[in-house]
């Protein structure tokens, strides 16, 4: 598998950043290489998303997935949200998990 590249945010970017850490230590163990770039929401409106597989959302900022969604669909990129449970837990396996299911549906989709 190709380097997974990601961008994350949250409101200020904090508690995302601890989560990528958890994600990328689970991603170490299971031989996946993953860069996640961490964001605050409102970096995450301005950002440029070319060259990214997916982005990843932590459930508070939930209310700005459609805007970030469509932005991101120019460009090929999936977005998921997490579910309170995954990051009130720092649940990294969980989250990579999401991330590689995501991805694995795009390339299915590109396949056909």
């Amino acid at each position: 598998m190709d380097r997974i590249k990601a961008l994350a945010a949250c409101g200020v970017g904090m508690s995302i950043s601890q989560m990528s850490q958890k994600v990328k230590a689970a991603a170490t163990a299971r031989n996946i290489q993953i860069d996640i770039r961490t964001l605050s929401i409102d970096q995450m409106r301005l950002a440029d998303y070319a060259g990214y597989d997916v982005i990843i959302l932590g459930p508070h900022v939930k209310y700005q997935m459609p805007k970030i969604r469509e932005a991101a669909s120019a460009h090929g990129v999936q977005v998921i949200v997490l579910e309170p449970s995954e990051y009130a837990m720092f649940d990294g396996d969980k989250v990579l998990d999401k991330i590689l299911a995501v991805l694995g549906k795009e390339r299915d989709r590109s396949d056909e």
